[in-house]
């Protein structure tokens, strides 16, 4: 009771505005466009490294954004991402053309708000289609809430899994209905926010880190997180904690408690650092301080002596003319003695993004994932969610070499030329017997870890398995013929050697992707 009005007084006594703090998603593809015009040089305020961002602190770099280019020639690429930033902020810029929500009614001094969207994604294995729901109230500057739902189409079907999460989907926390439709609500959060703090509890998905395609650190690509999260913000700097609750591991609950810093320097360099502890009742001696996500974690690891996995991350982000350099490393499980208890694991990543006056931009991006990284040799405090490593996509084991070429033709057309080199090795593959290292089983014959990427062994030093190579290349399609309507298309050709590590095998193939998003924010 006394909480529940100390929270009441506080947001009553936040001044209203008309831009609120609910989150972007952190897929959503307007960051890709602020990521633009800040690189091409419309926005000098340096950008948050972590997402999502609240709505509020992406339009206030629109509008930058937008006064900036008054004085300036902008190109197709430039002038492409002004309009649909437009289009999504219309509302708040009190546009005749903007977005609506599909339906809405007061409440007391604000609106609930009810919006649909759609999506598909389509392979030549998979094709998904899925239409949801939002609801969220406006003005959210005090009290804020969000959920989304959303429905999906499997075909083909999914096969279900059976492991230490219970049974469910590939990739999912939940099982379909007769394999083929899936209820999904991965978005659903409240809290409240103060001119410079904010509370929020639920389940979102996070993305730490200046990469692109993927993060070393802490990326979307597993389901949501279900936490309780802190976040501090103020001029070049932003502190984010949180304490979540992972998937079980068998009888056993880990639970994964985060935190992050970022400073910007001189409106050229932002510096990032993290720190990530997984750990579980039976293992944790000071249990009740990992829950307090106001509590730096570090304070509680030194010294509470309990078994836990402990990871480290930094990354860095410098801004030069029409160039965006970047980095990131992630540390875990990293012992300088020489009597490891299992062998060190890192995650390292770098990139650059050039933006020149005509409207072309590149991208390139290299990531690189030890074995054993996320796979703690104490298999119940993995760093992992539902069986999908929180990390970057590729898993351990594998690195990546990835790159893009990228032409804007009209404000509703993009074509781009991409292509990746991916090695996947030994550990890359099959179940968490090979992924996480067990040093009962291991010996210098069968399990080289110290090789990248690493090859299967046996004891007269002979090659049972081989390293994956996989070569792309292909062309994209970006088609937006209205402002809610969004479509990508990509084919490519694919030159495989040693598929799934089978020696001397090869094989060619052709694959294309579609994606189409319809009012997806």
């Amino acid at each position: 009771m006394i909480l529940s009005t100390f929270l009441i007084v506080f947001i009553c006594a936040v001044p209203a505005s008309e831009t609120g703090v609910e989150y972007i998603p952190s897929d959503s593809r307007l960051y890709e466009d602020i990521d633009l015009l800040k690189t091409s040089g419309l926005i000098s305020t340096l950008p948050s490294t972590s997402r999502p961002w609240p709505r509020k602190e992406l339009f206030r770099l629109f509008l930058e954004a937008d006064s900036n280019s008054k004085s300036q020639h902008l190109n197709l690429a430039q002038r492409a991402a002004l309009n649909r930033l437009s289009w999504e902020f219309g509302e708040e810029l009190q546009l005749v053309k903007r977005r609506k929500p599909v339906f809405s009614f007061n409440v007391d001094d604000g609106v609930v708000r009810a919006d649909f969207f759609s999506r598909a994604h389509l392979t030549k294995e998979k094709q998904r289609v899925g239409i949801g729901t939002v609801f969220n109230n406006r003005p959210d500057n005090r009290f804020f809430f969000s959920e989304r739902i959303e429905m999906s189409f499997l075909n083909p079907r999914e096969p279900r899994v059976f492991d230490s999460s219970g049974c469910h989907n590939p990739n999912s926390r939940v099982i379909s209905w007769r394999d083929r439709v899936l209820f999904e609500m991965e978005r659903a959060y409240f809290g409240f926010k103060l001119p410079w703090v904010r509370m929020e509890i639920g389940r979102d998905e996070l993305f730490w880190g200046p990469g692109y395609l993927s993060s070393v650190m802490l990326s979307d690509n597993a389901p949501a997180l279900d936490q309780i999260q802190f976040s501090l913000t103020g001029p070049n700097l932003k502190f984010i904690s949180f304490t979540a609750m992972l998937s079980r591991w068998n009888e056993r609950h880990p639970f994964l408690s985060a935190q992050r810093l970022e400073v910007s320097l001189c409106q050229r360099l932002t510096i990032g650092g993290a720190m990530f502890n997984v750990y579980t009742y039976e293992s944790a001696q000071d249990f009740s301080g990992m829950l307090n996500p106001l509590l730096p974690l570090y304070f509680s690891v030194a010294n509470s002596g309990h078994g836990d996995n402990l990871l480290v991350g930094g990354d860095a982000v410098l801004y030069l003319p029409r160039t965006k350099i970047y980095g990131q490393l992630l540390i875990d499980n990293f012992e300088f003695n020489t009597r490891k208890d299992a062998p060190n694991c890192v995650g390292l990543q770098t990139g650059i993004f050039f933006t020149p006056q005509i409207p072309i931009d590149i991208r390139l991006e290299y990531a690189l994932v030890t074995a054993f990284t996320y796979y703690h040799r104490l298999r119940d405090i993995i760093f992992a969610n539902y069986s999908v490593p929180l990390g970057h996509e590729i898993g351990p084991d594998a690195d990546q070499l990835w790159g893009r070429v990228r032409f804007t033709i009209f404000d509703w057309l993009q074509t781009s030329l991409s292509a990746d080199y991916t090695r996947r090795g030994f550990y890359n593959r099959g179940d968490l017997d090979r992924l996480c290292f067990d040093l009962s089983t291991d010996t210098v014959f069968l399990r080289r870890y110290y090789e990248f990427p690493a090859r299967g062994w046996d004891s007269a030093g002979t090659v049972v398995e081989e390293v994956e190579r996989t070569l792309r290349i292909g062309p994209e399609v970006e088609f937006s013929p209205l402002p809610e309507l969004y479509l990508l298309t990509k084919a490519a050709l694919s030159y495989c050697q040693h598929p799934e590590g089978a020696p001397n095998r090869k094989r060619v193939q052709p694959e294309f992707f579609i994606k189409v998003e319809y009012r997806y924010r």
